[in-house]
């Protein structure tokens, strides 16, 4: 995903709970901590990349993720307030427009049919 336009996002920690996951990835991703409940589910996805930690040889597992994509609505002046520790830009895009753009990752476009 690195060079593409992706979604902010994280993985579960061991022993974590959603709502604690959400918690830190929000602070970490936003810069402040938003509730899960203040969120809507759009839906379960899953990724898959065929490198991995371990290497991107034909003998190193591939990598699977399974998605929780949330939807936040956040305000201008929150939006002015990115980190930038994690990311090194952020875009608003319109769906449209991210839909077709080659830039925006497929699995980031995957989630525009919930967001219709």
């Amino acid at each position: 995903a690195k060079g593409d336009w992706f979604v902010p996002g994280g993985r579960i920690l061991k022993n974590e709970t959603l709502d604690a996951a959400f918690n830190r990835l929000t602070l970490e991703e936003l810069g402040q901590v938003y509730q899960r409940g203040d969120a809507r589910l759009l839906g379960v996805y899953e990724h898959f990349y065929t490198d991995s930690v371990f290497g991107d040889t034909e003998q190193a597992p591939n990598t699977h993720y399974v998605v929780l994509a949330y939807q936040l609505v956040l305000t201008e002046s929150e939006l002015m307030q990115l980190p930038h520790n994690q990311h090194g830009a952020y875009r608003w895009w319109p769906l449209i427009e991210m839909g077709i753009h080659e830039q925006v990752h497929a699995n980031t476009r995957a989630y525009l049919t919930a967001l219709r």
